[in-house]
């Protein structure tokens, strides 16, 4: 599911990134944890940097990597080294907006890293089999097929429905009238749920016994439509193992979610000003990006 990304992001917002001006982030040297494979000017390198390096570099396919990959690899971290190196020599780390960068990066991988955790954990049975309800037991047992004929004026649907009426086709009338694009296939709307459509076109829809059509123009905020039912039939819900994935994955956004409401609820937030304009939630995201 496409909602990890955003809940990643969720995460990077509680950064609320303020700048402490007169503090500065000590050495990586002085800081180091890890198995080295690598000096640069004595200073470390290490097993789990490189690990990161190479699963951003590979799009999360490490594996892909031959030896030549990892070597020239191993070089961009050293070539990175150098430079930061250089970077503290000419006093690069005491600007003000460096300093902001990486607390804001610390803040993004640390969150990042709870976050990924909280996702990871499985929920139990009956979490699972509760979130399936949810979502399925009261899901709408019916789905219609239809078509329409959409046209700008009242009176216009009015002329088509009279036509009708004395026996006009109906997807002969929908090719020659409709502003609608399902004009070219007869005003053709296949198969649906009544939620899926505005409300006015859902509930005339399922007021129609199959066959019939409406007998006076509905209006939506796209015009004003002329309804035929084809069909209607049942729809079973999916069984809970054909979605349980799905379900893990709501249950762990779900439960990062209440975590952050927890936390902000905890939290003493208050926010001040920003120069530039920017806000701290916004520098968050940013450096989130620069992780992804």
């Amino acid at each position: 599911m496409k909602r990890k990304a955003i809940t990643l992001a969720c995460a990077a917002a509680l950064a609320v990134a303020g700048c402490q001006h007169n503090s500065q982030p000590e050495p990586t040297s002085k800081a180091f944890v890890g198995t080295p494979i690598a000096y640069v000017n004595d200073e470390p390198i290490s097993q789990e940097m490189f690990d990161y390096h190479l699963e951003r570099r590979t799009g999360g396919q490490p594996q892909l990597a031959s030896e030549e990959d990892r070597q020239a690899l191993l070089q961009e971290l050293v070539d990175m080294a150098l430079l930061a190196q250089e970077a503290e020599r000419q006093g690069i780390a005491s600007r003000p907006d460096v300093i902001g960068q990486l607390h804001n990066l610390r803040l993004a991988v640390l969150a990042q890293a709870l976050v990924t955790g909280m996702l990871a954990e499985e929920p139990d049975e009956a979490a699972i089999q509760a979130e399936y309800d949810k979502h399925f037991k009261d899901q709408p047992r019916q789905e219609y097929h239809a078509r329409h004929i959409l046209v700008d004026s009242e009176e216009k649907a009015t002329e088509l429905i009279a036509q009708l009426d004395q026996g006009a086709d109906f997807a002969q009338l929908a090719e020659e009238n409709s502003t609608d694009s399902s004009s070219a296939n007869g005003g053709e709307l296949g198969w649906f749920q009544a939620e899926q459509m505005v409300q006015p076109f859902a509930e005339a829809v399922q007021q129609l016994s199959t066959g019939s059509y409406t007998k006076t123009p509905v209006q939506t905020q796209f015009g004003w439509h002329v309804i035929k039912l084809e069909d209607s039939r049942p729809v079973e819900p999916p069984p809970l193992e054909a979605v349980r994935q799905q379900l893990i994955a709501l249950l762990a956004q779900e439960r990062v979610e209440a975590r952050i409401e927890e936390l902000r609820r905890q939290a003493n937030i208050r926010t001040e000003p920003q120069k530039n304009g920017t806000s701290s939630l916004e520098e968050a995201h940013k450096a989130l990006d620069m992780l992804n």
